[in-house]
């Protein structure tokens, strides 16, 4: 064979088997490597650990679980140790990943789109990334481009137990390969603001649309957020957790009598709708409680987006 002059940098394999890495599989990836290939692999559809299975349980490989449309894990995806990174691959029906596809069998046909759930749709969003990381630095190994990947993962918003270091986050990724920092909130994304644990001292919320990274800071937290709600507008709030914790979304009017409230269940996702329906603005109160879960600055996290 005729050498490659433009040898892949980035080995997508979505298939697998159980049992043992095999030595001629081992052999085959450990000669990507060397060449400066990162082989992403995904974990397998079993629910089961992808220690089980190969090649995600190979050396040197980054093998991918999926995650579902609420960012836990998927149903079907493989877990464990042996995976490094998460990444959408859908959690059945309109919450599927839409994939291009060709009606071609030995030729090419028409194009045309379908919806599939798995760790190998999973996969090619990981596989991207890398390809997006080596076009603004070459130069990065393997082992940087796992790392790279690993510490710029954003966290699971919903429960995803031994499903890597988190989802794949492709903005900071990139910029980390290129040696910048972690970019700033984008629009429309505002810190939490202490002390905000009463309707006195809420944090006024002024723009529509408009997320607060929030913490629990310990257990006997509470933290309200104030929205001038327009005449005739509808507020909507969300309110995600993290994956490990129990909190829950409260609204009231203007007068602190509660007219709205979610009180689902840990790592799930509250979201509460209210309609002023009067002819002038009137303040609504955002509030959100722990009932169960982590609190601080690392275990504590949630978001909560409010939009009219």
């Amino acid at each position: 064979m005729p050498a490659n002059a433009n040898p892949a940098k980035v080995l997508s394999i979505s298939l697998g088997g159980s049992g043992a890495c095999d030595t001629t599989t081992q052999s085959a990836i450990n000669s990507a490597r060397s060449r400066g290939a990162s082989v992403i692999v995904a974990a397998g559809n079993e629910a089961m650990n992808a220690s089980n299975s190969s090649p995600a349980n190979c050396s040197g490989v980054v093998t991918v679980a999926a995650v579902g449309r609420n960012g836990g894990r998927a149903s079907y995806s493989n877990f464990g140790a042996t995976v490094e990174i998460a990444a959408p691959g859908g959690s059945g029906g309109a919450n599927s990943v839409l994939s291009t596809l060709n009606t071609g069998t030995t030729t090419p046909g028409s194009d045309s789109y379908a919806l599939y759930n798995g760790t190998s749709m999973a996969t090619p969003h990981v596989s991207g990334v890398v390809a997006l990381m080596l076009s603004v630095k070459p130069a990065l190994t393997p082992d940087q481009v796992t790392s790279i990947l690993q510490s710029t993962a954003r966290a699971f918003p919903a429960t995803c137990s031994q499903c890597g270091s988190g989802i794949v986050n492709a903005i900071a990724a990139v910029n980390a390969a290129i040696g910048g920092t972690t970019p700033p909130d984008p629009p429309g994304t505002v810190a939490e603001s202490e002390p905000n644990n009463s309707r006195a001292a809420s944090q006024a919320i002024v723009a529509a649309n408009t997320t607060v990274n929030g913490t629990m800071s310990s257990s006997t937290d509470t933290d309200y957020f104030s929205v001038a709600l327009p005449a005739g507008k509808t507020l909507k709030s969300v309110l995600a957790p993290n994956g490990s914790s129990d909190y829950d979304l409260y609204v009231y009017n203007s007068n602190g009598t509660l007219i709205g409230s979610s009180e689902l269940g840990t790592g799930a996702t509250d979201t509460v709708t209210v309609t002023n329906t009067g002819s002038s603005a009137f303040v609504r109160y955002v509030r959100v409680v722990r009932f169960s879960g982590g609190t601080g600055a690392t275990n504590g996290k949630y978001t909560v987006n409010m939009n009219w």
